[in-house]
């Protein structure tokens, strides 16, 4: 890795001379002019002599500056590191100081505190200080360092009389004006990895802003929470300046990319959620979107559930049919049985016939007894 240290070191970039090719110059100056009564060979000579002086005047050939990943510089009181993530190609000259590089006469500066190492680490990604598109990226870089270090970072000679918008992970955290002076300046503390953007925002002075604002988001769900994406579009020379989600169970939000939790729904849960932005022209508008959310597993568990009480009735109908179809047959080809009567009905059974019996007797030998005698004597004669 290539290191640039130092205060007020300057790179410049060509072709340097050898000392071959200062010897040469010096013994083109001994070349003497031959005379018409000389020798004549000198001629081609002193001629390759004369071009050869002239190429050394119009002196050496330009090469823009190119810098490669992994080129690392660092401004003696800055304590950072600063490169590029790909290869940058400047047209004029590099320049590092104290806390700072100036690319083609544009000045990044950091300055680090407390001034101790470790060092901050920053790699620039977007490297356009001069575009003049409105909302969109003059410089992009990522940063890392200790936590309870705090780092300001500095843009000299951009684009004059302009606001510019400092962006922390796609959230924006501050906006600042250049003025005549072309300088804008940053601040940030909070520390780890981020992500870093200054945008160029509105003219100041300038034409005061005119444009409709719509609405617009998305979002894509990870479990329980839901990432909202603000795809809003804002016209003419407006920008976005304020916008408020509604997650539709009372929480609210005031971030571009807002993650939201929602609770554990017991079979599935629909929330309305909806978006809200203002542009810097006053002009808002507003879309919502339903957001539903499932527990498959409760639902897949209780579909098991039912089908298996389902199936568990179906069963049981099903044998207690064959049963019932198979009963029939076996009353056909069994004997009828004779119902055996209990032993106290028989026994009363019984009684009642030997009464019965007793009685006829009874009846008999009262009507031997009534009977007049003329009709004994036939029966007797008769036995």
């Amino acid at each position: 890795m290539s290191r640039v240290e130092g205060e007020g070191f300057t790179m410049k970039f060509g072709r340097s001379r050898s000392p071959k090719e200062h010897r040469n110059s010096e013994r083109v100056g001994q070349v003497p002019w031959p005379s018409h009564g000389g020798d004549r060979a000198a001629g081609p000579l002193t001629l390759a002599c004369l071009l050869l002086v002239a190429a050394l005047l119009a002196g050496p050939t330009a090469v823009a500056p190119t810098v490669d990943p992994g080129v690392t510089f660092q401004p003696s009181d800055s304590w950072a590191n600063i490169s590029f993530a790909t290869r940058q190609t400047f047209t004029t000259s590099i320049v590092v100081d104290a806390t700072g590089v100036t690319f083609d006469g544009v000045r990044f500066g950091v300055e680090k505190s407390p001034r101790s190492l470790p060092r901050v680490e920053i790699v620039i990604d977007t490297w356009t200080p001069l575009q003049q598109v409105l909302n969109q990226t003059s410089v992009s870089f990522t940063g890392d360092a200790p936590s309870g270090t705090s780092v300001i970072f500095n843009l000299t000679n951009v684009l004059r009389n302009r606001e510019y918008i400092f962006e922390v992970d796609a959230i924006e955290r501050d906006r600042a004006t250049t003025g005549s002076t072309g300088h804008v300046s940053f601040q940030w503390s909070a520390w780890s990895l981020h992500s870093f953007r200054i945008i160029l925002g509105q003219s100041i002075g300038g034409p005061p802003p005119v444009g409709n604002v719509t609405a617009a988001f998305d979002y894509s769900l990870n479990g329980w929470s839901a990432t909202f994406f603000d795809q809003s579009v804002t016209e003419g020379n407006t920008t976005i300046t304020s916008r408020v989600w509604t997650f539709g169970d009372g929480s609210t939000s005031t971030e571009i990319q807002p993650t939201h939790a929602y609770p554990f729904p017991w079979l599935w849960s629909t929330y309305h959620a909806s978006l809200a932005v203002c542009n810097n022209a006053g002009d808002c508008d507003a879309t919502s979107k339903d957001i539903t959310f499932i527990n498959w597993f409760v639902i897949i568990a209780l579909g098991v559930i039912g089908t298996a009480f389902v199936f568990f009735l179906w069963f049981r109908r099903r044998r207690r049919r064959k049963e019932e179809d198979e009963e029939p047959t076996e009353r056909a080809e069994a004997p009828p049985e004779e119902k055996e009567e209990p032993a106290d009905e028989r026994r009363e059974e019984d009684e009642d016939s030997g009464r019965d019996e007793r009685d006829l007797d009874d009846d008999l030998d009262l009507r031997t007894v009534a009977a007049p005698p003329s009709r004994l004597e036939p029966l007797e004669s008769a036995a």
